[in-house]
């Protein structure tokens, strides 16, 4: 469990990375808002608006989720469902509920993270997911 803690966090490193030094947008802002002629600046106006608060929070609920079903093939299933139960106890403090709603149906079928690495996986199924605004 801790592990797949370590990987939510360093997921959203691994997102920053992209972002702030690779500059790779298509990566990082979902797909309804404008990759073309982005800049750091900009990036970081998005940020600071709070639109990719659950978008962020889905890459790393996925790549979390990605962990414990290559770890643990036969409980991850129980481990997201704990991850999440903690998730809905913070509910009160972030609204940000991508685990209990996206991961699981996301990696369910998936067979990614398996032979890919865990954070490309993460990153491409996390297209899947559209937040709500």
């Amino acid at each position: 469990m801790l592990n797949a803690m370590a990987v939510h966090e360093a997921s959203h490193c691994i997102e920053q990375r992209e972002a702030y030094v690779r500059k790779r947008f298509d990566k990082v802002l979902p797909p309804h808002l404008e990759r073309e002629n982005m800049t750091v600046q900009g990036y970081l106006s998005v940020v600071n608006s709070g639109a990719l608060v659950k978008w962020s929070e889905a890459l790393a609920d996925i790549a979390s989720v990605l962990y414990l079903k290559r770890t643990e093939p036969d409980r991850w299933k129980g481990f997201s469902n704990r991850i999440a139960a903690m998730r809905r106890g913070l509910d009160w403090k972030c609204r940000n509920t991508t685990l209990r709603v996206a991961a699981p149906d996301y990696c369910r079928g998936s067979r990614r993270g398996a032979k890919q690495n865990l954070f490309a996986a993460a990153f491409q199924l996390r297209k899947q997911y559209l937040p709500r605004q």
